[in-house]
C-alpha cells in the first residue's frame, strides 16, 4: 500500500493507504479520545467520542471507522468537538448507575478518566437510571448491566479473539443489555471462563469477583511473565500489592494469541494461597510424623542416603523424577546431577507416555534436523483451511488451541475433521467425524497416505491415471473394511485433502501411545506438505507447562515416563523434583511406595510429600526466575512477581548443594556455562 499525506490540526502527517484516521493520529502522537475502540478488535464506531472534524466538508466523522485519504485536512480538538465530546460523556453518565463512589472500577475506569479529561464535575441531564438484574451466577465473572455503556468491546473480543460468541446484545433502545440472566445466566451459557470480557470492559459492567475491591491498578506493582499451566506460555501481566497477587491480565490483543488467557491462567493461579505451603525442609521422625530441619541437615541426609544406596546396589538403583513444569535451567542442572554426578540411567519425567513417544517419533522422523524446527507454529491454525484432529479431546487442557480452531472455522471457513475411535462432542463445528474401530487408526493413516502418495505420482506423470485409480479403489475398500469408516465419509475426507492448500494435523491425548501409529501420522502430515519455514503441518499437544524444554534437555541422556513401580525395576532410592502442581495423579505416589529412600522437592503438600523421607521446599511459578520452552519451540522468560518466604532457595541452588555434597569435580562455573549454551541454541528469548 502506498504512502499518503494529510494535515491534522495544521500539521502535515504521513500514513499508509487503508489506515484509519485514528491509526494515523496514534502513530503521530496525536490524542483522540475513544471508548468503544480498542486496538486489536474491529472498528465499531458506537461511542462517537473519536469524532474528528473534516475541514473541507465541515462534517464530524468517526476517526476509528473512516479510512484516511490523501490530502485530507482534519481537526481533532476544536471547540466544537470539545463541546460535543463533553455532552456525550455527560449523557453516558446520566444513563444507568455510574456512581463512582460505590464502583469496583473507580480509579481504573475509562469513562471516569474521560470525565476528568473534559472537566465534568456535574451532569446537566436528569438521571434515567432504571435497574437491571445483576448476573452473579458465574464462579469468576459478574455482569452488572447497570454500569454498561454498550461499547460492544466484550462481544467483539468474545467473537473475534476467543471465537466463542457467548456475549451479545439483548433487546433494543434504552433497554439494551449484554446478555440477560432472565434468558440465560452466564453460568449456564457456553462461557469458557477465559475472562477476556473482563479485561476489555472500560467500566465496571463486567468484573472479576475474585479481585474486586482488592486494589486498583495504580496501587499495585505490575510484572510481566508467562503462564506455565500449559505449553502455550501465554503472556501475563501480574498485579501485586503487599507481596500478594491481586489480579492477572493477559497480553496485548495484538500480541501472542490475541492476548488470551484461559480459566487456569487468569483465575486458578490466584488460588495458590488456599493450599498447604511447604516453607521449611521436613524429615520423617522416628517417633512418627514429620519435623522441621535445616537446609544443611536435609542436604546431608539426602547425600548420605544416595551415597549408601549407590555403593550397595549401583548407580542405577537411584532414580531421578522431574516435573515438566520446572524451568529449563532446573532441568539442565537436574540432568547433570542424575546422569553425570550420580551416574544413573533411570531418569523419569511426569509426562504421559504418549508425549514422550511422540517426541521420540519426531526425532527419528527428522534425523539431523534442528529440534526446534519440527512442528508447525500454533499460529498456523488461524491460517489453515483444513484442520485434522486426531485423538483430540475437547476437555483437553489446551483451551487456547480450541479457541484458535473456533476462529479458523468462524473467520476463515476452515473445514474440521475429527478422527478417532471415541465419539466426541467438540466446542466448535465439525464438518466430518470419522469414528474408527478401536486400534485401527494406524491402518487408516497408512491407507490414506498410500492413496495421497499415488495421486502425487500421477501429478508428476510417473504413473498412469488408470493404474492409480485401480490401486486406490482397492486401498479404499481395505480401509473401509478394517476401520469401519463409511465409504461416503472416506471419499469426503480424501476430497478435503485434495481441495485445501493449507492443512494441519493436531494430535491429542486420546491417541494410543503406539510408535508405529505415530509414525504413520507423521508420514500423513508430511504428505500434506511443509510450511515455508520447513516445519511439518503437525501440532502434538502435551500437558506440562515446560514439556518441550524438559524433553529437549533430558532426551539426549535418556528419559522415560513414570509408568511403572520403581522398585520393580531395581530402584531403591528416588530424588523427585516437583514444582507447584495443583494435582498429582495417585499413581505417581503409588509407584514410589516401596522405596528404601525418597526425597521430594515441592512447593505444596501432596500424597507424595507425605510419603517422602525428606522434603525440600520449592518456589512457586510466581517466585521463580528462568526460562521455559513454549509449544512453538520459543524460549520464554519466567520472571519473579512476588518474593518467596524467607529462606527458600532456587531449585538450581538446592541441586548444586547436592552436587557439592556428593564430592564431584563439577563446578558451578561449568553448570553456568551449560545454561548459557542452552540459551544460544535458541534465536531469541521473550
Amino acid at each position: 500500500m502506498g504512502e499518503i499525506t494529510l494535515k491534522v490540526d495544521g500539521r502535515e502527517v504521513k500514513g499508509r493507504e487503508g489506515d484509519s484516521i485514528l491509526d494515523i493520529c496514534k502513530a503521530n502522537g496525536i490524542h483522540v479520545p475513544t471508548l468503544c475502540h480498542i486496538e486489536g478488535l474491529s472498528a465499531y464506531g458506537a461511542c462517537r467520542l473519536c469524532l474528528v472534524e473534516d475541514v473541507k466538508t465541515k462534517k464530524l466523522i468517526p476517526a476509528c471507522a473512516i479510512s484516511a485519504a490523501n490530502g485530507m485536512e482534519i481537526l481533532t480538538n476544536s471547540e466544537r468537538l470539545r463541546r460535543y465530546r463533553r455532552m456525550i460523556v455527560e449523557l453516558l453518565l446520566s444513563e444507568r448507575n455510574h456512581f463512582c463512589f460505590f464502583c469496583e472500577k473507580s480509579g481504573d475506569c475509562e469513562l471516569q478518566s474521560l470525565a476528568y479529561e473534559f472537566g465534568i464535575d456535574h451532569v446537566r441531564f436528569t438521571s434515567s437510571f432504571n435497574p437491571f438484574p445483576i448476573d452473579s451466577t458465574h464462579d469468576y465473572i459478574v455482569i452488572d448491566n447497570n454500569r454498561c455503556i454498550l461499547c460492544g468491546r466484550c462481544l467483539r473480543v468474545c467473537s473475534e479473539i476467543v471465537g466463542n460468541d457467548t456475549i451479545d446484545f439483548v433487546r433494543r433502545g434504552w433497554e439494551t443489555t449484554i446478555n440477560d440472566p432472565k434468558i440465560i445466566a452466564l453460568k449456564e451459557s457456553n462461557c469458557i471462563s477465559c475472562g477476556a470480557c473482563v479485561e476489555v470492559c472500560p467500566t465496571g459492567a463486567i468484573f472479576d469477583r475474585l479481585s474486586a475491591y482488592m486494589g486498583r491498578k495504580e496501587e499495585c506493582d505490575a510484572y510481566k511473565t508467562v503462564c506455565i499451566e500449559c505449553p502455550m506460555a501465554c503472556d501475563l501481566t501480574v498485579y501485586t500489592k503487599d507481596n500478594n497477587i491481586i489480579r492477572i491480565c493477559g497480553g496485548s490483543l495484538t500480541g501472542r494469541y490475541g492476548g488470551q488467557l484461559c480459566k487456569r491462567g487468569r483465575f486458578d493461579l490466584l488460588f495458590d494461597g488456599n493450599r498447604e505451603r511447604i516453607t521449611r525442609p521436613l524429615i520423617q521422625s522416628v517417633e512418627g510424623g514429620v519435623r522441621e530441619i535445616s537446609f544443611s541437615e536435609a542436604i546431608e541426609k539426602i547425600v548420605s542416603e544416595i551415597k549408601g544406596i549407590k555403593e550397595k546396589f549401583g548407580e542405577d538403583s537411584v532414580a531421578g523424577v522431574i516435573s515438566s513444569r520446572c524451568t529449563n535451567e532446573a532441568a539442565l542442572i537436574f540432568r547433570e546431577l542424575m546422569s553425570r554426578v550420580i551416574g544413573t540411567r533411570n531418569i523419569f519425567v511426569l509426562e504421559p507416555e504418549l508425549s514422550l513417544l511422540t517426541y521420540d517419533a519426531i526425532i527419528k522422523f527428522h534425523e539431523g534436523v534442528h529440534k526446534r524446527m519440527w512442528e508447525a507454529r500454533s499460529e498456523e491454525i488461524l491460517k489453515a483451511d483444513k484442520l485434522i484432529l486426531v485423538g483430540f479431546d475437547s476437555s483437553e487442557p489446551h483451551p487456547i488451541i480450541s479457541s484458535m480452531v473456533r476462529r479458523a472455522v468462524n473467520q476463515k471457513g476452515a473445514k474440521v475433521v475429527y478422527i478417532g475411535s471415541l465419539k466426541k462432542k467438540m466446542p466448535f463445528n465439525v464438518d466430518l467425524q470419522l469414528n474408527l474401530k478401536r486400534g485401527t487408526e494406524e491402518a487408516f493413516f497408512k491407507g490414506v497416505s498410500k492413496i495421497i502418495y499415488s495421486r502425487l505420482l500421477v501429478d508428476r506423470e510417473r504413473r498412469s491415471h488408470k493404474e492409480i485409480d485401480l490401486e486406490s479403489r482397492l486401498v479404499k475398500k481395505k480401509v473401509e473394511w478394517v476401520t469401519g469408516v463409511e465409504k461416503e465419509k472416506l471419499e469426503r475426507f480424501l476430497n478435503y485433502i485434495k481441495e485445501g492448500e493449507r492443512g494441519i494435523v493436531i494430535t491429542g491425548k486420546d491417541l494410543d501411545p503406539n510408535p508405529s501409529l505415530l509414525n504413520s501420522i507423521l508420514v500423513f502430515s508430511a504428505l500434506l506438505g511443509r510450511f515455508s519455514d520447513g516445519r511439518l503441518p503437525l501440532i502434538s499437544l502435551r500437558s506440562g507447562g515446560n514439556s518441550r524444554g524438559v524433553l529437549d534437555i533430558l532426551y539426549p541422556v535418556g528419559v522415560r515416563p513414570l509408568d511403572r513401580d520403581l522398585r520393580d525395576v531395581g530402584i531403591r532410592a528416588a530424588y523427585v523434583m516437583l514444582s507447584d502442581e495443583r494435582f498429582l495423579e495417585p499413581a505417581v505416589s503409588a509407584r514410589m511406595m516401596n522405596l528404601d529412600f525418597l526425597a521430594v522437592q515441592a512447593s505444596f503438600n501432596s500424597n507424595l510429600t507425605l510419603l517422602a523421607d525428606v522434603v525440600l521446599p520449592s518456589l512457586t511459578w510466581a517466585e521463580k526466575e528462568g526460562t521455559i520452552t513454549d509449544i512453538d519451540g520459543n524460549l520464554r522468560r519466567l520472571n519473579r512477581v512476588i518474593q518467596p518466604p524467607s529462606g527458600l532457595r532456587k531449585d538450581e541452588e538446592i541441586m548444586f548443594e547436592l552436587i557439592k555434597g556428593l564430592k564431584t569435580e563439577l563446578r558451578y562455573e561449568d553448570l553456568h556455562k551449560k545454561v548459557i549454551e542452552l540459551y544460544s541454541t535458541y534465536k531469541e528469548v521473550s
